[in-house]
């Protein structure tokens, strides 16, 4: 009997040092117990959390492992920080430059169309259409140089380009009339010149030079 009273109080004293100390096969057995109670969806989520990833991969899709409701983290200022910084300030500087040179192209190419250096202000204005697809001001100035050029087609195709752009630019319609005029296209011609009465501003008094032109080339 006392043998066996030994004997239990040997096996809670081991016990009670096994809690109260850990044992570290006990305690990697306990892990990989309560790592078994986890979906395998969890386990390559926990286990992605735990190598600090942001996004893991789980049977061919991509899930976030940011938890609903946590804050991100602001990054220190290091030298990642100070280069991404330098790298906006020179991208912030660009813009500036590029929207400077837009402008640039245009100006230059009116003042040259002013000085009457007809191909040089062409390639100006085309190179602002590069940066401004959507200049109108660039291709109705390239159709004013296709008209002295004589080039009825490229003026064309630039007139209508700055009409598609603004319907209700009056220089593009009054000289897209004179062109149809031209061709003898006297039914566009004549509903050019009652969209050109509709929509005019500034150039109201060509609507009656329209009319005679038209009116003249028919009576011929």
């Amino acid at each position: 009997m006392n043998i066996i009273k030994v004997c239990f109080f040997v096996f809670l004293t081991s016990l009670f040092f096994v809690d109260a100390f850990g044992d570290s096969s006990t305690k990697s057995a306990y892990e990989k117990a309560n790592e078994t109670r986890l979906s395998p969806f969890g386990q390559a989520f926990k286990k992605a959390r735990e190598l600090g990833q942001k996004i893991f991969e789980f049977k061919g899709k991509k899930y976030t492992t940011k938890l609903k409701g946590e804050k991100k983290k602001k990054p220190l200022i290091g030298e990642k920080d100070l280069f991404d910084e330098k790298t906006n300030i020179s991208k912030t500087k660009l813009s500036k430059k590029t929207s400077f040179t837009k402008k640039n192209y245009f100006l230059k190419g009116k003042k040259l169309f002013d000085e009457k250096k007809f191909s040089e202000s062409k390639f100006k204005f085309e190179q602002d259409i590069v940066f401004n697809p959507k200049s109108e001001k660039s291709y109705l100035y390239l159709a004013k140089i296709f008209k002295k050029e004589e080039n009825d087609k490229l003026q064309e195709q630039n007139l209508n380009t700055v009409i598609l752009l603004n319907p209700k630019n009056e220089k593009a319609i009054f000289l897209l009339t004179l062109l149809k005029i031209k061709k003898s296209d006297y039914k566009e011609s004549g509903k050019l010149i009652k969209t050109f009465k509709k929509i005019c501003k500034n150039l109201c008094e060509k609507e009656k030079e329209l009319n005679k032109t038209l009116q003249g080339l028919q009576t011929k």
